[in-house]
């Protein structure tokens, strides 16, 4: 359990710090930079928070506030958009809603 969780939060930030570099200049790094390190700072508090080794209960506790802390700082539908590509276009509305879901 503990390495598919790992796994998950190695490729999330990954993911995210992709996505956030990607085209941006030496004069702007210092803001994306200073966000992912709040917001990796916030994952690795949630996840001391509520540790695997603890109550079940903590495994819940611990994806969610992971999804809200996910969902405040990243738009899944820009993400999806952008890691498609030119074949976002080419997709209808409903295999649209059904990547950005998967991907997310």
């Amino acid at each position: 359990m503990k390495t598919i969780i790992g796994k998950f939060c190695c490729m999330a930030a990954l993911v995210a710090l992709a996505l956030l570099f990607a085209g941006v200049s030496d004069s702007k790094a210092g803001v994306p930079m200073e966000t992912m390190k709040g917001v990796v700072g916030e994952v690795f508090s949630t996840l001391q928070s509520y540790p695997v080794t603890g109550p079940p209960d903590n495994m819940t506790k611990r994806r969610q506030k992971i999804r809200e802390i996910i969902d405040t700082h990243f738009d899944s539908v820009e993400m999806s958009q952008r890691a498609l590509g030119k074949y976002w276009k080419e997709i209808s509305e409903e295999q649209r809603k059904e990547f950005t879901q998967l991907f997310y």
